[in-house]
């Protein structure tokens, strides 16, 4: 089974049958010079089960949502299941403080439950308050998979979020950059961290490892969340490395703390200012999502013409170089341009921008690539970029 997350639509194959590749691209807008929107990926059932190690999670975190001058905050609880569900919403401030929490709500056998901002505010208090997470209970029933979005009130561009895994040491933000983007503006990245435990601080570390052939990781970067903290770590490469100019990939590590591990994330966005900002969240992506040899990750929806520009992220996170075949595949599957034989090395990055592409002369619209693993360990990734107002959509590779 695999369902989206904000917009309910369930997809189901036989046991014999792997799943289809999902994603929802949900843009706003009627002048298509100034579209907007965000990706919502397809959650499976083995993901809600994956946050627990085996068992539906009683418990699941919404974290980085915000409701203040800048940001306005919605979410809401998705119920996979063909029974009934309750469950209890709490909200917490960064320092996980209770601001107040709902009663015991009711979801429908593959129901859906929205909180929009006046509820929010009544139930929940979050008025005027940045960082604030939600923390959701399920009381019967389920499993169920929560979702939010922080959306930009200058722009009304949206960025969604999913409930954070605190079952991994390591997790990767494939992705983050603070690089020129297209009409004088600059793409800023913010990480955001959360700390599971209420009684343990949690040791982190950070490293960023830029993309290119002959990159060196920064220095680690040691920090420590107090118990139930959300912390934000704003214009991240250029505030803790002094960074300017990259682009990379976040590695989060943490050795945890009574059995639990930090939840990371983080935000892209075009920095021209509050009234021209559009971006997209990034959800980590961790060892088990790797393709090894012989399996490919596929990127289904991505696009390259007068519009949107397209940039493939290749992300090989194992201690051997890796190589992979770039495949270009039209709509219908057929294939239009191949690049055999790229090397990506030991835990390293490459990028192919949207000049790079091996697309047909004078291609136009949306195609999918597959990224064959011949040796090594892939994640792949991609950025669709709207031209004219910056926006990003972003992609993450799935392992067939």
């Amino acid at each position: 089974d695999a369902f989206m997350g904000g917009d309910l639509r369930i997809v189901r194959t036989s046991t014999n049958q792997s799943l289809p590749v999902v994603t929802s691209f949900n843009r706003t807008g009627l002048d298509p010079q100034n579209q907007f929107g965000q990706s919502i990926p397809a959650i499976t059932s083995s993901r809600i089960l994956e946050l627990s190690g085996g068992d539906p999670p009683t418990r699941q975190d919404l974290v980085g949502l915000s409701n203040d001058a800048d940001r306005l905050a919605y979410f809401g609880v998705t119920n996979a299941a063909a029974v009934m569900s309750t469950f209890k919403a709490r909200a917490y401030d960064a320092n996980g403080v209770l601001l107040g929490q709902s009663g015991e709500e009711t979801l429908a056998p593959y129901g859906q439950r929205q909180f929009q901002r006046e509820e929010m505010e009544a139930k929940l208090g979050v008025l005027g308050v940045d960082d604030f997470r939600i923390e959701i209970e399920v009381a019967g029933g389920g499993p169920v998979s929560p979702y939010a979005a922080n959306v930009r009130l200058g722009t009304d561009d949206p960025a969604f979020l999913m409930a954070g895994d605190t079952t991994r040491s390591r997790q990767y933000l494939v992705g983050v950059l603070t690089k020129d983007a297209l009409a004088g503006s600059t793409f800023e990245a913010d990480a955001v961290l959360y700390n599971p435990s209420g009684v343990h601080d949690l040791p982190v570390e950070l490293t960023f490892l830029p993309v290119g052939p002959n990159s060196e990781p920064t220095d680690t970067l040691g920090l420590t969340l107090g118990p139930k903290e959300v912390r934000r770590l704003p214009h991240v490469l250029r505030s803790q490395w002094g960074l300017a100019d990259h682009a990379g990939v976040l590695v989060v590590d943490s050795v945890g703390a009574g059995g639990q591990f930090p939840v990371a994330q983080a935000e892209i966005y075009d920095e021209k200012g509050p009234f021209l900002r559009y971006g997209e969240a990034l959800a980590p992506r961790y060892d088990s999502n790797r393709a090894g040899a012989g399996k490919r990750q596929v990127l289904a929806g991505v696009r390259q013409d007068a519009l949107y520009r397209t940039t493939l992220w290749l992300f090989n996170p194992s201690s051997t170089p890796a190589t992979v075949n770039l495949v270009y595949r039209r709509l219908d599957g057929s294939v239009m341009g191949r690049e055999d034989g790229y090397p990506v090395h030991a835990n390293g990055a490459r990028q192919v921008g949207p000049g790079q592409l091996k697309l047909p002369l004078g291609f136009s619209g949306a195609f999918t690539v597959h990224l064959e693993v011949v040796s090594g360990q892939l994640i792949g990734a991609a950025q669709v970029v709207h031209n004219h107002n910056n926006d990003i959509t972003y992609v993450a590779g799935q392992t067939r």
